[in-house]
């Protein structure tokens, strides 16, 4: 595919209406920004149109930037524009329009189901226990050492001494392998407790969003009117919850409807860092 004209693109633009676009050129540094949630697509277009217009844009390939959505997982188009005089190898060089798609949820970001939360909690304080039986038999262990090591010395059958230090050449072996076994297990036991306190972190996220809901009036469409008390509980859990689509359809009914609780909720809750400054 070669690279549109500015007419071709704003013609794209005009038929698929993406809420979001910004202009990068052939570095990748953004010559226009994309818009946030404050400013319009259409607005954006109008200044990528005016400066391909001025003559002190330099000639070239650029890349027309756009997506439906700032949220991290949503997927990001870059279509390559031509300005000016743009010779052939540059247009041979330019690749065809690309989509980005994000990586999907790691599998470890899963959220447990409440049978799978108790498991993990079990498989815990089992390692717990384990944990400090281990390492109440280390301390016996370098106790009976530290004791036999005060005994005074006395000259024992020479089977009896073979016996010995064989079994103190065995604890010194063991007792490296014994306390890198019990690290280990506080590395595990961490990683553990770290999961449990992100799920539970989530599950109390979710239960106050169930309460709003519960309490608040209804639209037609399921969701709270604004002037109710639980509303800002009902869209922080819609924030929350990585629904592109749903946090959307709120965001588009706020900003039709409610500009000032917009305002509001965009300026409370970002969605993206993705608005960079252009290029100087």
């Amino acid at each position: 595919m070669k690279p549109l004209t500015i007419k071709e693109l704003r013609t794209r633009f005009n038929k698929e209406k993406p809420k979001f676009i910004g202009l990068k050129n052939d570095k990748g540094e953004w010559s226009v920004p994309m818009n946030n949630p404050k400013i319009k697509p259409g607005t954006r277009m109008n200044e990528i149109e005016n400066l391909f217009s001025k003559e002190s844009t330099p000639d070239g390939i650029y890349y027309f930037i756009s997506r439906d959505s700032m949220l991290k997982t949503a997927p990001v188009i870059e279509t390559p524009v031509a300005k000016g005089t743009v010779t052939a190898q540059m247009m041979e060089a330019a690749p065809a329009r690309t989509v980005i798609q994000p990586s999907p949820m790691r599998k470890d970001e899963s959220v447990w189901t409440p049978k799978e939360a108790v498991e993990h909690l079990t498989e815990v304080e089992r390692l717990k226990l384990q944990l400090a039986s281990k390492d109440d038999e280390l301390k016996r262990f370098k106790a009976e050492q530290l004791e036999e090591d005060n005994l005074p010395e006395e000259e024992p059958p020479l089977d009896t001494k073979t016996f010995i230090d064989s079994i103190k050449g065995l604890a010194e072996v063991f007792a490296p392998a014994l306390d890198k076994y019990l690290d280990t297990e506080n590395r595990k036991l961490a990683i553990k407790e770290r999961q449990l306190g992100i799920m539970e972190n989530r599950r109390r996220i979710a239960a106050g969003a169930a309460s709003a809901t519960q309490t608040g009036n209804r639209r037609p469409d399921g969701g709270l009117f604004v002037d109710d008390p639980g509303y800002e509980d009902y869209f922080r859990a819609l924030y929350e919850a990585d629904d592109d689509a749903q946090l959307n359809n709120e965001l588009d009914m706020l900003e039709q409807n409610e500009p000032e609780i917009y305002a509001q909720m965009i300026e409370k809750y970002p969605l993206d860092d993705a608005e960079e400054q252009p290029a100087t």
